[in-house]
């Protein structure tokens, strides 16, 4: 959950397979969600990496298609570097999206299309990603750093516990995220699952985290999908990350 790493970015609903038993009861305490978020997002990490990943995106009106993507992760001394990117040769033009984590402040994001900045992000991170279903916002898990998190209840999620964490946009946007809910194994601290809404009160995204492992203490992505409820569509993003207990 370091960054998308959950992700997100990134519904671990293969959480932790194999690692323990599940458990058949939600813990009924209510918990410091501020703490919660501060300990996901919280943690940078040690050395850099670099993966290689796909898109595979459904679409309503077109046959699928895959969009490559390569991960990069730059740690510095507070803060680190995201960086995505489409290739520079393919159907659509390149995109690079960089998002700059700094502790106990906001995220960053630098975005460019066909070598190109775009003015835009500045002030809307809501901008599809290599025409997924990713938005910017979503490589930083940006609703996880909204203002006075809520936590609603704790409930079982893919049979495992969890705490519901609800998230307030200060200012939300036409055709953005005005609410997001927030599914956190209450065991592994992992984002499972965050279903996104619009300003009228209509689920607009649900994300499903699948595959991850720790390393240096931090989330890694292997498999997320994003659905989109308004269009119709989805998109799965695998990373080529070995996965072992």
């Amino acid at each position: 959950m370091k960054t998308f790493l959950l992700l997100l970015c990134f519904a671990i609903s293969a959480f932790a397979q194999g690692t323990k038993s599940s458990p058949t009861a939600a813990p009924p305490e209510k918990i410091d969600p501020v703490a919660l978020i501060k300990e996901i997002l919280g943690a940078a990490p040690k050395t850099p990496r670099e993966m290689m990943g796909t898109m595979k995106i459904r679409t309503t009106d077109g046959p699928s298609r895959e969009v490559p993507i390569k991960w990069t992760i730059r740690p510095f001394q507070d803060q680190w570097q995201d960086i995505y990117q489409t290739p520079d040769k393919g159907p659509i033009p390149p995109e690079t999206l960089m998002v700059i984590h700094r502790v106990g402040l906001t995220n960053h994001y630098d975005y460019k299309r066909a070598g190109q900045a775009v003015a835009e992000v500045a002030t809307n991170v809501f901008i599809p990603f290599g025409t997924s279903d990713f938005w910017l916002a979503d490589f930083g898990l940006e609703f996880l750093h909204w203002p006075n998190p809520k936590h609603v209840k704790t409930e079982m999620r893919h049979s495992r516990p969890c705490y519901v964490i609800e998230t307030i946009n200060p200012h939300p946007e036409q055709g953005g995220y005005a609410r997001v809910l927030s599914w956190i194994d209450t065991e592994y601290g992992g984002l499972i699952r965050a279903d996104g809404y619009t300003k009228d009160g209509k689920l607009l995204k649900e994300f499903q985290i699948k595959e991850f492992k720790k390393v240096e203490g931090r989330w890694q992505l292997k498999s997320v999908i994003i659905r989109n409820d308004q269009t119709d569509t989805s998109t799965k993003l695998e990373f080529d990350l070995e996965l072992k207990d």
